[in-house]
């Protein structure tokens, strides 16, 4: 279990960046009088949400009822945070904008969409991983990554978003069943969460060995 205080050291960064790409995108809503690149602000919002969620988690010691809720709701927005990474593809040469501007906005964005991705799967790790083996507990984060992937698909390709499970639940739920009972017809679709999973999936294992290097070094300096 992690106490609230070391959660707020982990999770500084990211509102550090948050704060970072806020401040990028008012100054370009400033320059240009106009609210392009204004959805990155409700997309990191909703970025944030499994974040917040998975930090509760990391807090619980066991899976309880309120534990596999939150787990379920964390599921459905989790996709929202590696989603920003894909808002790059709104970025253009613009005449009233400075093109590495742009860029740099861009790449911020795609960037916090990675940190929050990896740190809020690695929360939710810490409760798997008192119920599991470590070899489970990284299989298991595959899974979600594909999961969450599928999610991304769905959102950047298909244009649903987390709000559709209530509001337009006929053809969510029609558009998955034909997605998933006949998956070699859409062999795009998994191919890019295949790829895009896999890809945060090496982050991640990229980012924990990082982390453990670290804990091991300071084990030994004590």
């Amino acid at each position: 279990m992690l106490r609230k205080t070391v959660i707020l050291q982990q999770v500084l960064p990211i509102i550090v960046g948050v704060a970072w790409l806020f401040v990028l995108i008012g100054v370009r809503m400033y320059h240009t009088q106009s609210l392009q690149f204004g959805f990155y602000i409700w997309n990191t919002f909703l970025a944030i949400v499994p974040l917040v969620i998975s930090g509760w988690l990391a807090q619980q010691q066991r899976i309880h009822l309120k534990a596999i809720i939150a787990i379920v709701i964390w599921l459905l927005f989790l996709p929202n945070a590696p989603y920003l990474i894909t808002d790059i593809v709104h970025y253009e040469e613009r005449l009233n904008v400075p093109f590495w501007y742009d860029i740099v906005v861009t790449f911020s964005a795609a960037l916090l969409g990675l940190a929050i991705t990896l740190q809020s799967i690695y929360f939710t790790a810490i409760l798997f991983r008192k119920h599991c083996s470590k070899r489970t507990t990284i299989s298991l984060i595959y899974v979600v990554l594909i999961l969450c992937t599928y999610g991304v698909y769905l959102g950047r390709f298909e244009r649903f978003n987390s709000w559709d499970i209530v509001s337009n639940t006929y053809e969510l739920i029609t558009t998955v069943c034909y997605q998933w009972l006949l998956p070699w017809r859409y062999w795009r679709v998994w191919s890019f969460c295949i790829v895009f999973g896999s890809l945060l999936f090496w982050a991640y294992l990229l980012v924990h060995n990082t982390r453990s290097q670290a804990f091991a070094v300071r084990h030994l300096r004590k």
